[in-house]
């Protein structure tokens, strides 16, 4: 028996997984002063986050802090005040 033919319009190629765009600000603390309570953030692959905002500190996927956004940037890094918590170097920051 031969083989059946496919049709015109079917194709071959498994569909590709759809992977969403990341528009919220996810960084990370590149330096804290605790004395002063305020942390540098880094933002490398994502926007910067608005002056004014509050963003979370989690470290192995638990809340320990929040900053609000202070300024000044320059580049990819922002100055920011520790709200709450607190801060390490290394830990992410993102919206909640």
């Amino acid at each position: 028996m031969p083989a059946k033919a496919k049709d015109a319009g079917q194709s071959t190629v498994e569909p590709s997984m759809i992977i969403p765009a990341v528009d919220a600000p996810i960084g990370q603390v590149v330096s804290v002063n605790t004395a002063l309570r305020f942390v540098i953030l880094d933002f490398p692959l994502h926007p910067m986050p608005q002056q004014d905002q509050r963003l979370f500190i989690y470290r192995i996927n638990q809340r320990v802090g929040v900053v609000k956004v202070t300024g000044p940037s320059h580049g990819r890094t922002t100055a920011a005040d520790l709200i709450d918590g607190e801060a390490r170097v290394g830990d992410r920051i993102r919206p909640d």
